[in-house]
């Protein structure tokens, strides 16, 4: 408050703010706000792409189709077992893929916002996925089930003829295996929480 302010209360005057300059201040913070949202939703976005975690997933699939590939005449024992491993890989590779369509086209949005189940929704209301992306995520998910139900055949169906088998070859495919199941499983558990939760 300046002198003159105070010399001007003194004598019996009221402080009323500006109006004008209260509404400038008031569409520059919501302009500034409206920035900050975007700009950290994006720089969260673009962390998140960048993360550690994505890059060893992408890597280590990539690394499974490798060695599903050079592997593939080493398993006289089932050799649908290479094949499994690399199919598998190809799979989780493609559903990596169409995570990152859908990441980026949500980035392009305008304003996305956080929903009740956690899913960023625009202004209008609409999801992150575009509709093909929605219809191949899904299409992804149940052939990586479909595909663990026949590697479950082929891996554990052949667990005497695992001597001839190469022993990585077998054991990768068992981890991959049950890691796929995991996180399969977990995904269904967390649709069926937030459906209820609802």
């Amino acid at each position: 408050m300046s002198k003159s302010d105070l010399v001007g209360l003194e004598n019996g005057g009221s402080i009323e703010p500006d109006i004008q300059k209260t509404k400038f201040l008031t569409k520059t913070n919501r302009a500034m706000d409206k920035a900050l949202t975007k700009s950290s939703f994006d720089e969260e976005m673009d962390e998140e792409m960048a993360s550690g975690c994505n890059i060893i997933f992408t890597v280590l699939n990539i690394c499974l189709v490798i060695f599903g590939l050079a592997r593939r005449e080493e398993c006289d024992g089932q050799p649908m077992i290479p094949v499994f491993i690399i199919v598998l890989g190809c799979l989780w590779l493609a559903k990596d893929a169409i995570e990152r369509l859908r990441r980026r086209y949500q980035r392009k949005r305008e304003s996305p916002l956080p929903s009740d189940d956690g899913e960023l929704r625009d202004a209008t209301g609409r999801s992150g996925f575009p509709y093909p992306c929605g219809y191949i995520h899904v299409l992804l998910n149940i052939l990586i089930f479909v595909w663990c139900i026949f590697g479950c055949y082929w891996v554990f169906g052949s667990w005497t003829a695992r001597a001839y088998c190469d022993w990585w070859t077998y054991n990768i495919a068992t981890f991959f295996l049950f890691f796929s199941i995991f996180w399969l499983f977990m995904s269904v558990f967390c649709c069926c929480v937030l459906t209820f939760v609802k």
